[in-house]
């Protein structure tokens, strides 16, 4: 196998970071990621490649290491690697929610059975 310089591994990173913030983001707002026309010659290609270009026009070290210009095996937009990262960060919220609840577990017991009721029928707590 062939070991990286430092400088590749911090490219890495960065190809990383940029994909998962943009993931971050597109989450957050609730926005779908990928698109029907995904290819280069698209004027639209999709959510998560768009902000990946949006963020590569700021900042110029961006630039130079995503998209067409990172190498064809880590450029960290494929859907499978997408889904990975969705993976990983939705298991991160849920380890923080146990966290903040604790032994609490009722509570969740009791949402799932308000959600089964009319909201008029709630009790008032």
């Amino acid at each position: 196998m062939n070991k990286l310089t430092s400088q590749e591994i911090l490219d890495n990173r960065l190809r990383l970071k940029t994909s998962i913030e943009t993931m971050k983001w597109l989450a957050m707002q609730g926005c779908a990621f990928r698109g029907r026309d995904e290819s280069v010659n698209s004027t639209n290609r999709a959510n998560f490649i768009e902000l990946i270009k949006l963020q590569a026009r700021a900042n110029e070290e961006i630039a130079k290491l995503v998209l067409e210009n990172a190498p064809a095996n880590s450029k960290y937009t494929s859907s499978m690697i997408q889904k990975e990262l969705l993976h990983i960060l939705a298991n991160n919220v849920r380890r923080k929610i146990r966290e903040e609840i604790g032994d609490a577990k009722f509570c969740i017991l009791v949402m799932k059975l308000l959600m089964n009721l009319p909201r008029n029928k709630w009790p008032s707590f």
